[in-house]
């Protein structure tokens, strides 16, 4: 495994406002993400899980502190240059799956290279391919409503990966599934990201899927549990 950082944390805290009080989610927390890592972020509801998700994936900055993704401080970075950064360098898989309901799998999976500018053509080409990996070939002209549900996690796991992203980010990606089709799922993907080669960070409650991790960082109250 390469031993370089992909994700370099220092500092991070994060305020909500709830009515008139703001509430620390994030109270300083540190942590390296090294290249091709597999972690798993745990601890109870509350803990700030998805918070420091989002933050480690570009979808929202700290309060105080900073994050470097890929060497570059995303504190520092416009609105379009972490669009860009998203875009190009990340892949992001949810529990609720976030399909567009009005597109087929296969415009779902490529979307995100025509929202950067790709060719139409080549973009649903790289698509197919990716359907045909996660086994939904057949499948590639059906809407997100007429899939089941582990499908519909494997055409955002495609999704995730059409772009050849260095690291992908996933909030609790078998939470909606039952445990025979959320084992397949995670299987799957796992086996993809070692593929490429790109470093996973999973938010998770199941310690199944944890152990299947090279790590696992616990958070209790905001702060990485030592």
């Amino acid at each position: 495994m390469n031993t370089s950082a992909v994700i370099e944390a220092k500092g991070l805290r994060k305020s909500h406002s709830r009515g008139d009080k703001a509430v620390e989610i994030l109270r300083g927390i540190d942590l390296v993400i090294k290249a091709g890592e597999t972690v798993a972020i745990m601890g109870p509801s509350g803990a700030g899980k998805t918070t420091l998700l989002q933050i480690l994936g570009a979808l929202n900055l700290p309060d105080n502190g900073f994050v470097k993704i890929l060497g570059q401080d995303t504190t520092g970075l416009s609105d379009s240059s972490l669009s860009a950064l998203r875009r190009r360098q990340l892949g992001f898989i949810f529990q609720s799956f976030n399909l567009l309901p009005s597109l087929t799998a296969v415009e779902n999976v490529a979307w995100p290279l025509l929202l950067d500018g790709k060719n139409i053509s080549e973009s649903e080409d790289r698509a197919r391919a990716l359907l045909d990996q996660v086994s939904l070939g057949h499948r590639s002209h059906h809407r997100p409503t007429e899939l089941s549900g582990g499908e519909q996690q494997r055409v955002a796991i495609a999704r995730a990966l059409v772009a050849s992203p260095r690291l992908l980010f996933a909030d609790e990606p078998t939470g909606a599934l039952d445990s025979k089709t959320g084992a397949m799922v995670l299987e799957l993907l796992l086996s993809l990201k070692n593929s490429t080669g790109a470093s996973l960070v999973i938010v998770t409650h199941d310690h199944g899927v944890a152990k299947s991790c090279d790590r696992i960082i616990h958070l209790i109250d905001g702060r990485v549990a030592t």
